[in-house]
């Protein structure tokens, strides 16, 4: 009885070695696949990076993959570079140029075939953001007006800009700057109206996106044409004004009216005004300080005066 159960103990022993063997063979054959450090752990967005791995096997259908410290990964564009022998590959991968910048991230190969999810690398990457550029000042501006226009910037300072205007005769000569804040102003003052392009944005990460690239610039023609009959006789002072402007309008005939148009540099008209009087006032205390334009029609005569209110 007693070396009946030794014997049968004996065979469960050697039932459980030939397991564990086999488990273990099984376990040993497992294919693996180690991702090695990465050269670099600083990279802009945009730029490409080799991604280096160890196999234990042959073949294999390979991808990159990318994640940030939440530990998702993501597969990113990539491409075979070269092989070592049977067990090393290398792939060149290109990081998204609309990656967040941050640190932490990590890259990896996988193969598809056969799957096998590959040990990340334990380089941590710090992803650096490319240039962007985005052009703003659509507007309206009467001739011989200056105006602004404003670029703003992603990714890391210094910015090398370039720009370019653009009319119905054709391109201006492009214009390169390096601004080192965000945003940038740009001083304008177009003779006609004018479209003004960014051509190119640039930083330490190389060439970046233009998001908004082109705005256009109205300029209008001052609302009349100076009769010089009349400009002798018309005076309008003062100027500059802080809360009313008297208009005198010398030899005005009894018969005859004139017309006092006040806009903004917009072309908005504000006042609108006609009389009989040889001296006129218009208030101007509820408008803010700026600049406007007076126009003053008799007859088939108009004078334009620029106004400016503190």
């Amino acid at each position: 009885f007693r070396s009946g159960i030794t014997a049968n103990g004996f065979g469960r022993c050697i039932v459980l070695i030939m397991w564990l063997l086999n488990y273990g063979q099984a376990i040993a054959q497992q294919p693996s696949l180690d991702t090695q450090p990465v050269a670099v752990t600083s990279i802009c967005a945009g730029s490409g990076i080799d991604v280096t791995g160890v196999r234990s096997f042959a073949g294999g259908d390979f991808r990159v993959e990318l994640s940030d410290g939440s530990g998702t990964y993501v597969e990113i564009p990539s491409s075979f570079l070269s092989a070592s022998g049977r067990y090393e590959v290398t792939y060149r991968a290109t990081i998204p140029v609309n990656t967040p910048a941050g640190s932490n991230y990590r890259i990896r190969l996988v193969s598809k075939n056969p799957a096998v999810t590959g040990v990340p690398s334990p380089t941590q990457l710090t992803i650096r953001p490319a240039a962007t550029a985005a052009l703003t000042g659509n507007q309206s501006i009467f001739e011989g007006q200056s105006g602004q226009l404003s670029v703003s910037f992603t990714g890391e300072g210094p910015w090398n800009l370039s720009y370019q205007d653009s009319t119905d005769v054709g391109l201006g000569t492009v214009v390169s700057v390096v601004a080192n804040a965000s945003p940038h102003t740009i001083a304008i003052k177009p003779l006609k109206t004018t479209s003004y392009l960014l051509t190119g944005v640039s930083n330490s990460c190389g060439n970046g996106l233009l998001l908004n690239w082109s705005v256009r610039v109205n300029v209008s023609p001052l609302l009349s044409i100076d009769s010089q009959a009349l400009v002798a006789v018309v005076s309008v002072c003062p100027v500059p004004a802080i809360a009313a402007l008297t208009i005198h309008i010398r030899d005005l005939a009894a018969t005859e009216s004139a017309l006092l148009e006040l806009s903004d540099m917009t072309g908005r008209k504000l006042i609108s005004y006609e009389t009989r009087q040889a001296t006129s006032s218009l208030t101007l205390d509820s408008f803010p300080a700026g600049t406007y334009i007076l126009n003053i029609r008799v007859g088939d005569r108009t004078v334009s005066k620029r106004i400016v209110k503190y």
